[in-house]
């Protein structure tokens, strides 16, 4: 994972997880210990965009909420932006 906190808000650059450890629980873990820490740190939010290939399911599935998404987003598709209070 990378990312980084700002003023109330942590911002989740990237979070992966190679295909043959997925299904096991490793993002999940990697994401409460990402907002747990931004908590410690003051935060009050949580932002993240993902594409359509990516992970949109997985933060919806986390308490994520979209926000806005952009349709027909050069060479990838759909870009979702979420947003979750902590």
């Amino acid at each position: 994972m990378v990312a980084e906190t700002f003023g109330n808000w942590l911002e989740i650059e990237y979070l992966y997880v190679s295909d043959d450890l997925r299904g096991q629980g490793i993002g999940s873990k990697i994401l409460k210990m990402a907002e747990r820490e931004s908590k410690e740190r003051g935060c009050k939010y949580s932002f993240v965009d993902t594409f359509n290939f990516q992970a949109p399911k997985f933060y919806e599935k986390h308490g994520y909420k979209e926000v806005f998404a952009l349709k027909n987003y050069p060479y990838t598709g759909e870009r979702y932006y979420y947003t979750k209070e902590l």
